[in-house]
Order: structure tokens, then sequence, then C-alpha cells
């Protein structure tokens, strides 16, 4: 679970998904985190950039569960 997922990323093979964000339809991922998540998992070794820890992987039902990564700051 996660901000969801672009499933027409050129470097990911999505196969469906879901959200449970309130008031929202689509497992489309509208803040970048998930997609990039997604990425170092399964990015495709299809000659553009990196490849990812299992690229031949086929990401099933992404899951939305929000749509803000919270940012963490210390004081020093």
């Amino acid at each position: 679970m996660d901000t969801g997922i672009s499933a027409n990323h050129s470097d990911l093979r999505v196969a469906g998904g879901a959200t449970f964000v309130p008031n929202e339809t689509s497992y489309s991922d509208t803040n970048g985190y998930g997609t990039h998540v997604a990425g170092i998992i399964s990015a495709l070794r299809n000659g553009q950039g990196l490849v990812g820890i299992a690229p031949e992987a086929d990401l099933y039902m992404p899951l939305k569960s929000s749509i803000q990564v919270a940012a963490a700051v210390t004081a020093g």
C-alpha cells in the first residue's frame, strides 16, 4: 500500500489496482512516491534507466492508501 502507481509507466508492468482514498476512483499515483518504489522493485530491463530488483515481476493489485507522503523533519 502506497501513494498509488502510474499504470502507464514505460518501465513498469502493472496488472490493475485499487484505491482506498476517500472520494478517489483511481489508483493512479498523484505523488510519485509509489511509482518510485515500484520502479526499485520491478523496473523492466528495457534499455532505459535502471533495472529493478525483480525486472520480470508483474505488479498485481497496487493499492493506493494515501495521497501524500509525510515529510520527516528533525531539529538539529
